[in-house]
């Protein structure tokens, strides 16, 4: 593992001329690498990883999170992020996730063009199709975010080939190529032209590496083992059954060297992986904290004004306020993520669990002994109807624990929730009033 601090030196100062453009001179530093030269010698490194679509489904708090994780996953000598690093073509958009890589990169990052990059992708990112390269491997990294390999990046894979003896060889693109698992890739008559190129070093390729689809999946085409890694931050889709669903997560793909110098990888998962780098900043993580909980009392002032507003007859008003209310829950939901609070499905269960079964057995108990010693009667409501329906979430909530540790989920199921005194009912039809507060069935709402 190579240690940088300050500016590093991802890259030798040796000049070379591999193709047809010499090999860039000077130090490299932490966070993005805008690619100026056609071939770049790496000095010696162990592990890389590999970042896929971080940012095509929009750059909010919530998904740049997950990005940050995915930066931060494990240690590595630099970062490969495979394409999609932007949801458009806006400067401000390139601007953003520039910035982002620039603060929060610990190591070196290259960029693959995905198809949501194509716009503005040469200005902020630099070349489209480069080679990487040093004695031990060669990285050719090709543009085909127009659904097919441009004429650049076909007289670029060639020479390189024909110009690096490497053993190693690791193919990079955004799109994939014809596999067994999704049609969200390039024909078989758009890989044709590559295939022709290629076919004669197949036996060095070790990895054809893409992204685009929000899954995980490996396959293999002319015996080249093919890695479509998309976890890095977009929206993860169901691809397949075949698709190993463990892997279908948010995650990275780390590849190391062994001591053979033969290239393996494995996946990390990101549900697991903190990144709380800034919330050593004590004053940082209090105005986040401060944050979230304002958000989090707006969104429900602002749903309970639009119930008043409603009930007055202000349909207008209502529309409003719940259109607010909406967008605080969002403002939250940022700030939860960079606070590092949100955990697994197992984490969170069990942390919701301890919840309930403190307010279950401590907090309700407690408050509803002193209401009643002081004789605050709607104090002594309020906590009894709160204390009733936590019984009922402690007991839902433990059925799913033991479900989820036998890796199942629970059966599905209709729920209602009393709007009068918060009950959560199941049942497979309406009940016509509220075990609890004795509501009508019309204050009785579905979940949906």
């Amino acid at each position: 593992m190579i240690t940088f601090s300050g500016k590093c030196s991802l890259f030798s100062t040796e000049a070379e001329k591999p193709i047809a453009v010499r090999s860039t001179k000077g130090l490299m530093k932490n966070g993005l690498i805008k690619i100026q030269e056609q071939a770049l010698r790496l000095v010696p490194f162990s592990s890389f990883s590999i970042i896929g679509d971080p940012g095509c489904d929009g750059l909010g708090a919530a998904t740049m999170s997950i990005f940050a994780r995915a930066l931060h996953a494990r240690p590595v000598d630099f970062s490969i992020i495979v394409g999609d690093l932007v949801p458009l073509g806006s400067k401000p958009l390139y601007e953003n996730v520039s910035e982002f890589i620039e603060m929060l990169a610990p190591n070196p990052v290259f960029a693959i063009c995905g198809n949501h990059d194509t716009e503005y992708f040469d200005s902020y990112f630099g070349r489209r199709n480069y080679v990487l390269f040093n004695d031990d491997i060669l990285f050719i990294i090709l543009d085909n975010s127009k659904r097919e390999f441009s004429f650049e990046a076909l007289e670029l894979c060639r020479h390189a080939l024909a110009t690096y003896p490497n053993e190693n060889v690791v193919i990079l693109f955004h799109i994939p190529p014809p596999n067994s698992f999704t049609r969200n890739s390039l024909s078989r008559e758009q890989w044709e032209p590559f295939r022709e190129i290629y076919t004669p070093h197949r036996q060095r390729i070790r990895y054809l590496i893409c992204g685009h689809v929000h899954s995980y999946f490996e396959d293999a085409i002319d015996d080249i083992p093919i890695i479509v890694s998309g976890g890095g931050g977009a929206r993860i889709e169901a691809v397949d059954k075949q698709v190993d669903e463990k892997k279908a997560r948010y995650h990275i793909v780390r590849f190391e060297f062994d001591h053979s110098k033969r290239l393996s990888h494995a996946t990390i998962g990101l549900e697991d992986q903190a990144y709380q780098t800034e919330l050593a900043d004590a004053t940082l993580a209090q105005y986040l904290q401060q944050a979230y909980q304002n958000e989090m009392a707006a969104h429900f002032k602002y749903r309970l004004f639009a119930e008043q507003a409603k009930d007055k007859g202000l349909a207008g008003l209502a529309k409003l306020f719940s259109a607010l209310s909406e967008s605080e829950f969002y403002h939250a939901k940022n700030h939860y993520y960079v606070l590092g609070q949100k955990g697994s499905v197992g984490s969170n269960l069990e942390d919701s669990l301890r919840n309930e079964t403190y307010e279950v057995e401590t907090l309700y108990p407690q408050t509803m002994q002193y209401a009643r010693e002081k004789r605050h009667g709607l104090a002594k409501y309020a906590f009894l109807d709160a204390l009733e329906a936590e019984k009922v979430h402690k007991k839902l909530l433990e059925d799913a624990r033991a479900n989820y540790l036998q890796q199942k989920d629970i059966p599905p199921a209709e729920y209602y929730t009393c709007s009068s005194c918060g009950y959560t009912i199941k049942a497979d039809q309406k009940p016509s009033y509220c075990p609890i507060c004795g509501a009508p069935q019309d204050k009785i709402l579905l979940v949906k």
